[in-house]
C-alpha cells in the first residue's frame, strides 16, 4: 500500500506531496490538474520505465519518493526514491541502498494495483488474469483447490474457441 508520496518537477507539477487514505484512492480532476503526472509518479516509484520527457520543463531531473507499507511486512514501510535527469539517466534507491529499476519493479511492484483509464484492458492478458487466483491461492489455498476444477474446464473452452476460429 502506498502510504506517502511526493513529487517533485514531474510534468506540470513542481512539487507536491500525497497521502493517501487506506484502501481505495481515487484521483479525480479537471483536465490538466496534474492526475496524469501523479499517476506516472506512482508508476515510477513501483519500477515503470522512465521518460525524460516527464522532466517539468526548465527542471535538470524529476524525483519521486515514497514510502509503500506490505501487510504483514516492517510497521516503517520501504522508502523508495527515483530520480530521472532530463537526458533520461535514473537513479533508484530503496531505503537508502541503489538497485536497478528490474529490481524495484519485482520487489516493489506488487505492492500497488493502479487502475488508470485503459488499465482494466490488462485483464486481456492471461498473465494478469491469472493473477487474483494466484493471490487466492496464497491467502486461502483451500479456496484455491476448488477453484481448479473451474480452471480446467475453461482453459479446455479456451482450446475449442481456437481450434473452432481456425477450421473453416
Amino acid at each position: 500500500m502506498l502510504d506517502e508520496l511526493h513529487v517533485s518537477d514531474v510534468a506540470l507539477i513542481h512539487d507536491a506531496t500525497l497521502v493517501p487514505s487506506s484502501g481505495l484512492t481515487v484521483l479525480t480532476g479537471e483536465t490538466g490538474t496534474g492526475k496524469t503526472a501523479l499517476l506516472s509518479s506512482i508508476k515510477l516509484l513501483v519500477g515503470e520505465r522512465a521518460d525524460a520527457g516527464v522532466v517539468r520543463e526548465g527542471a535538470d531531473h524529476l524525483e519521486v519518493e515514497g514510502r509503500l507499507i506490505e501487510r504483514g511486512g516492517d510497521p516503517d514501510g520501504i522508502v523508495v526514491r527515483r530520480s530521472v535527469s532530463a537526458d533520461g539517466r535514473g537513479r533508484v534507491q530503496v531505503d537508502g541502498r541503489m538497485v536497478s529499476a528490474r529490481e524495484l519493479a519485482q520487489r516493489v511492484g506488487p505492492m500497488v494495483d493502479l487502475c488508470g483509464q485503459h488499465e482494466h484492458q490488462r485483464l486481456l492478458s492471461v498473465v494478469h488474469a491469472r493473477r487474483p487466483a494466484r493471490l487466492l491461492g496464497r491467502e486461502n489455498p483451500a479456496a484455491f483447490r476448488a477453484c481448479r476444477p473451474m480452471t480446467k474446464a475453461f482453459d479446455a473452452a479456451r482450446t475449442c474457441v481456437r481450434r473452432a476460429s481456425r477450421d473453416p
